[in-house]
């Protein structure tokens, strides 16, 4: 494993690489949460992340959940496939937004 970066890129997509597990999902969130102080609407790009384990859907909640808590707007784009198949799985494809 090689730990995960969190990094802005443009005006509104925040990039995740690395591995999205449950020893970095928790330095991931913080970084996140970081971004919606300063930010109303971004896109998070998961495209960059090499491994995913259930702990990224974890995530993925709980970073839709402080979203709607200070009213930011996000969306999910580059899902893993493993990400994908467990929003399918526990049909939250219609809360969590993705692209």
């Amino acid at each position: 494993m090689t730990g995960v970066s969190v990094e802005l890129r443009g005006d509104n997509c925040v990039c995740v690489s690395g591995d999205l597990v449950f020893a970095t999902a928790m330095d991931v969130i913080r970084q996140l949460e970081y971004h919606m102080a300063y930010k109303e609407n971004f896109q998070i790009d998961l495209s960059q992340v090499s491994h995913a384990d259930s702990s990224a859907l974890a995530l993925v909640l709980s970073v839709q959940s402080m979203a709607r808590r200070d009213d930011c707007q996000i969306v999910f784009i580059n899902l893993p496939p493993v990400i994908q198949v467990l929003v399918k799985v526990a049909r939250l494809d219609s809360i969590i937004p993705l692209k």
